[in-house]
């Protein structure tokens, strides 16, 4: 039952969430500001129930609105159609995980401030539309654009700020009648820039999953990217984005956004390079698709540990 659970929330793809956290609170710490441990655990229980509500509710509507039930994707990757879990035990779980998020998410806005309430609400309204509603986004050609932004740029957004005072990052001043607002720009950028290339790898996780998919979409009425522009252009964009996610990386470097300790991310090109043509060479959900996954393991783990690295260098010589 809990393998079969983990499979449908697909836990394995967890680190797409979890990683950019910590590149956003190890990013905070680097511009001087404090860990928060309370912050932390809340932050690390509302990412994870989210992420997994949105996954299952992924699963759980392609299982309710498909068309075509057979192939990998049915017969051994989603755990409903195979007939491993009920749609009705999935609903009520589904239900668990929102509330755990929504409470959770409450603390951490609670613990922190306001902000994180407009960043997080964003997020969970996205992420029911992600698989809900007449048109959800997974189901159009914007599932990429939305999956990338979200997770690459908001998560180590949300993360940073929810380790700085809101005054570091907006003022509210009154004269009278009128409200003026600063808004610290520098700082936002750069928690926008960092946030760049992740966004790039987890767009190619959503991108080599439709790729793979194509032929059950245009059946299942699934309007994806790789659907509406074909296969031989969302190759293309695939191969852009990989390759995107490091010069972005290195432009931060040169402008010393990130530390120099980022520099052994490079180092990690020659490997997955390979992934990424293999993948490109061959599209496969039960063979390659796992490689994009890799990718983004690989480059993210590297980055966070480069930050980490950072901080404890930083620490000895202080």
């Amino acid at each position: 039952m809990l393998k079969n659970i983990l499979d449908f929330v697909e836990i394995r793809t967890k680190l797409a969430s979890v990683l950019p956290m910590f590149i956003g609170i190890f990013y905070a710490l680097k511009l001087g500001f404090s860990l928060k441990p309370l912050n932390f655990i809340l932050l690390l229980i509302s990412l994870l129930f989210i992420d997994m509500t949105t996954t299952g509710l992924n699963n759980y509507f392609d299982a309710k609105k498909a068309i075509l039930k057979h192939g990998y994707h049915y017969d051994e990757h989603n755990p409903i159609t195979a007939g491993k879990l009920s749609a009705a035990f999935c609903r009520h779980l589904l239900i668990a995980f929102a509330f755990i998020a929504a409470i959770a998410g409450i603390g951490l806005v609670l613990a922190s401030h306001w902000l994180i309430f407009l960043f997080g609400a964003i997020s969970f309204a996205v992420a029911v539309g992600y698989s809900m509603g007449p048109l959800p986004i997974s189901r159009t050609p914007f599932g990429e654009i939305f999956s990338g932004l979200f997770m690459g740029l908001l998560i180590p957004i949300i993360s940073g700020f929810s380790m700085i005072p809101i005054d570091h990052i907006l003022k509210a001043n009154f004269h009278g009648t009128m409200l003026s607002l600063v808004i610290n720009l520098q700082l936002v950028l750069q928690f926008f820039a960092i946030g760049l290339p992740l966004a790039c790898l987890i767009a190619n996780i959503m991108l080599s999953n439709n790729l793979c998919d194509a032929d059950e979409d245009i059946v299942n009425g699934r309007y994806t990217l790789p659907v509406v522009i074909g296969r031989d252009k969302a190759l293309k964009l695939y191969r852009f984005l990989f390759h995107t996610a490091y010069a972005l990386l290195l432009i931060l470097i040169i402008l010393r956004i990130l530390p120099l300790t980022t520099l052994a991310v490079v180092g990690t090109w020659y490997f997955t390079s390979t992934l990424m043509r293999t993948f490109v060479k061959s599209p496969s959900k039960a063979l390659t698709f796992v490689n994009s996954v890799k990718i983004f393991f690989i480059f993210a783990s590297v980055y966070a540990s480069a930050l980490l690295i950072n901080l404890i260098l930083k620490h000895l010589i202080l």
